[in-house]
């Protein structure tokens, strides 16, 4: 199987205000754990601004940073244990399934919020908060057997979660009739700079979105077989795709 990549933009052509509007629209509606949307996103349109991040970027990304009229840089909040309140605001007066949440249930999105995302304010505390954690559930499931939830840092859980609002975006942006190119190869710590990001934030991806350009060739590039990716029922039992 092969896909193709269009990542060469026509740089005479500009994205809308209403297209770049729906497309955030959309990826608004990703899912996230527990609601919590522990993202932001950072519209880079207007030449200055695109100019000082192509500086941040590595290599030929410069150069489509350059050439896209959006770019969308993607920041997973590694203290959105800080947005518990705000949360908790816009649940408690939206119905779940006929009635109004309950304070317990309110209470358990809040220590279920700072379970999985309990970055701390202080980087340093961060590993540490982690360990203790992986080492408390790693006791209670080997050895008192009981079931309970994987653990990841609080940047796992914010970049997981990120990235299902980022590739809405990308589907928005295909649906539109765009191109995007999704990269990772920046320097983080000039991102930040170049656009007033707070460290409390991390940057698992930088989208690049425009037309193509129609004179240049899509890239075509090759799939793994879909036996070696998707299995049926049990890890390494391949899925019998329908032909």
């Amino acid at each position: 199987r092969w896909a193709n990549t269009r990542a060469e933009f026509n740089a005479t052509r500009t994205v809308s205000p209403e297209v770049v509007s729906s497309l955030l629209r959309s990826a608004a509606t990703a899912p996230s754990g527990f609601n919590a949307q522990p993202y932001v996103a950072v519209v880079v349109q207007q030449g200055e601004q695109r100019e000082r991040l192509a500086k941040a970027m590595l290599g030929s990304n410069a150069l489509k940073i350059l050439r896209a009229p959006v770019c969308v840089v993607w920041c997973a909040d590694l203290e959105s244990s800080r947005l518990v309140p705000k949360l908790l605001n816009i649940t408690r007066d939206v119905p779940l399934h006929g009635r109004l949440p309950s304070v317990r249930s309110l209470n358990m999105v809040r220590i279920y919020q700072r379970l999985f995302a309990g970055g701390h304010r202080v980087p340093l505390f961060r590993p540490l908060i982690f360990i203790a954690k992986k080492i408390a559930f790693g006791i209670a499931s080997h050895v008192l057997r009981i079931a309970t939830p994987t653990i990841g840092s609080c940047e796992t859980w914010a970049v997981k979660n990120t990235m299902l609002a980022a590739q809405t975006y990308l589907l928005a942006a295909t649906s539109h009739g765009l191109s995007s190119c999704p990269m990772e190869g920046y320097d983080g710590r000039r991102v930040r700079k170049a656009l007033g990001i707070p460290r409390r934030y991390s940057i698992p991806l930088v989208v690049a979105t425009g037309y193509a350009n129609d004179e240049i060739e899509p890239v075509s590039t090759r799939r793994f077989d879909q036996a070696d990716v998707f299995f049926d029922g049990q890890f390494g039992v391949p899925f019998a795709a329908a032909k």
